[in-house]
């Protein structure tokens, strides 16, 4: 009876081995949701690539959750100070709620808008100053940089309840 369950034993290591051989590479083969952060898994609901608006025209971009947390990172650090959980805090009139990017002239609820913004912020005047982002140059931001914060706004916008309205 002793010598069988030697055997055992014996048998059962090298196949939890194997088994765990075969888990850590399944992992690191695994969809890049399991690299990203887990911000962009539970609240950007991106556990996989999905499509962004590109342009008014209704062609979309394949983004990553690799990207969209790339674009959360250049959020939290240049844009997070004045856009807190997507609102506008110098200004109650502006959010970066979906409804506020999609009303805007020209509308910002697509990459290419949102990039070209970005680069060279409007600024207009009438009962208030509306209050423009900082111009963000190809030296500060690279056009690939851009396009990952622009996918994250309005990802944001999309997926994160309250996001732009203060309640967050």
């Amino acid at each position: 009876m002793a010598e069988s369950g030697r055997q055992w034993r014996c048998w059962l290591r090298p196949v939890v081995a194997i088994a765990l051989t075969i888990g850590l590479l399944w992992t690191l083969a695994t969809p890049s949701a399991l690299a990203s952060d887990r911000y962009v898994i539970r609240f950007l609901k991106a556990f996989d690539p999905v499509e962004i608006p590109l342009d008014t025209a209704g062609n979309t971009q394949t983004v990553t959750p690799d990207q969209l947390s790339e674009g959360k990172t250049l959020f939290n650090k240049n844009c997070e100070n004045c856009h807190l959980g997507g609102t506008t805090l110098l200004s109650d009139y502006e959010s970066l709620s979906l409804e506020s990017l999609h009303n805007s002239t020209p509308p910002l609820d697509n990459i290419n808008n949102m990039v070209g913004y970005l680069r060279a912020p409007l600024k207009q005047k009438g009962d208030y100053q509306k209050y423009a982002c900082r111009e963000v140059s190809p030296e500060w931001m690279s056009s690939e940089e851009l396009e990952d914060l622009s996918a994250f706004l309005i990802r944001a916008a999309q997926e994160v309840e309250g996001w732009g309205a203060g309640e967050f």
